[in-house]
């Protein structure tokens, strides 16, 4: 779970990522992706073959992002978190 901590200044954001939820996520996500491959022998058709590879390797990139802290997700040392949208503060303040 990613930790949001604000302050009155919508400037100070920090972002813990603690290293049991990467482990979780990335582990979760090989899983998945070998379930994806692991029925790749059931498919008849090339396309459909194809298909079910091409999704296994992106779970499978995905699983290795989460746990290294790889696009899409973030780096807290390595991203501007006031730019973000996805975390800015309540409208109404």
């Amino acid at each position: 779970m990613v930790n949001i901590e604000t302050t009155n200044n919508s400037k100070d954001k920090k972002i813990n990522d603690c290293l049991s939820c990467r482990l979780t996520g990335g582990a979760t996500l090989f899983a998945i992706s070998g379930f994806l491959a692991s029925n790749r022998k059931y498919m008849t058709g090339p396309l459909s073959r194809l298909t079910l590879s091409a999704c296994s390797v992106s779970v499978a990139y995905l699983a290795i992002a989460r746990l290294f802290s790889l696009p899409p997700f973030p780096n807290p040392t390595n991203q501007d978190f006031n730019s973000r949208t996805d975390i800015s503060p309540d409208q109404g303040q």
